[in-house]
């Protein structure tokens, strides 16, 4: 990875080019550096004064300061039971300080604090699988064999999710039918 330029060559640049020893493009040849680089240092010490390299800062500065920190932790002393959502608002009306939930988040973390589990909060309406066991035996043959591209529906495995027959709705299905199918199923 290429590595930046020392402050030394910098400033000697910039000196020789503030006493007219050259354009930037001569100088640049002169000091082994690509023009560009010196129309960004030449412009940026013509807009801040400043010769050094400003040091190197990762990111936007963070809204989560030690005050931000602490109202947050006192927050949460006060009142244990808090929800994210609940912080957050607390936060902007207080504070005047938006976070995001997952920014939220992230510095309860760093912050050691846990969130907990709320037992008196209702549970999540997940629907459970169920297995569609009885749900399509009065099906005929044809049309399961049809929505699934079967010819064969002894030998068949099932491929693909959307398919309306199972592997153990075989032997039901050809007893329905009325033929006899072998022990295994799978002949």
């Amino acid at each position: 990875m290429a590595r930046a330029y020392s402050n030394d060559l910098r400033r000697k640049f910039l000196q020789a080019y503030e006493k007219g020893k050259g354009t930037l493009g001569e100088l640049a040849e002169r000091f082994g550096v690509s023009v560009g680089w010196a129309k960004k240092i030449s412009a940026a010490y013509t807009r801040t004064g400043q010769v050094e390299r400003p040091p190197w800062r990762r990111g936007p500065v963070s809204r989560v300061t030690p005050a931000v920190q602490e109202w947050m932790r006192e927050q949460i002393r006060r009142r244990p039971d808090v929800t994210l959502m609940e912080l957050q608002q607390q936060l902007e009306q207080s504070r005047g300080v938006g976070l995001s939930i997952g920014r939220l988040w992230r510095a309860l973390q760093q912050m050691g604090l846990r969130l907990k589990k709320s037992h008196s909060t209702p549970r999540n309406k997940r629907r459970r699988k169920r297995s569609s066991a009885g749900r399509h035996q009065d099906r005929s043959l044809k049309s399961s064999r049809l929505r699934c591209g079967l010819r064969d529906p002894v030998t068949w495995w099932p491929k693909s999710p959307h398919c309306l027959v199972t592997v153990p709705h075989i032997r039901p299905l050809l007893a329905y039918v009325g033929e006899s199918p072998s022990p295994t199923g799978l002949e």
